[in-house]
């Protein structure tokens, strides 16, 4: 399940999450953002219980992604006890999404 969080929402859903949470960086303008849509998705049923999946538009929010320092979208950000652990820009494809998330966590 893909949890969408606007600004005033990021510290419930992410900084105070009891599980490691994957925010995907996004906006619906975007050609690589929509190719990635369905590998995050897809990904997320894979993960269930073990991460969170958040979605976040960067037009709608601005502030986190601006905290952040997120440049390119997509760009996925993995945060563990309410930190930042790693980013990894325009990944496309559910190898490399995989492959970020499992060295990780």
């Amino acid at each position: 399940m893909i949890i969408k969080v606007k600004d005033d929402g990021f510290k419930q859903e992410v900084l105070n999450s009891n599980i490691p949470t994957i925010v995907k960086f996004y906006a619906d303008w975007c050609p690589y953002c929509r190719k990635f849509a369905p590998v995050f998705d897809q990904v997320s049923t894979e993960y269930e219980g073990r991460v969170k999946f958040i979605e976040m538009d960067v037009d709608s929010s601005p502030e986190a992604p601006k905290e952040y320092k997120v440049n390119t979208i997509p760009t996925v950000i993995i945060f563990k006890d309410g930190k930042k652990i790693n980013e990894y820009v325009n990944p496309q494809t559910e190898e490399i999404l995989k492959n970020f998330l499992n060295e990780n966590l």
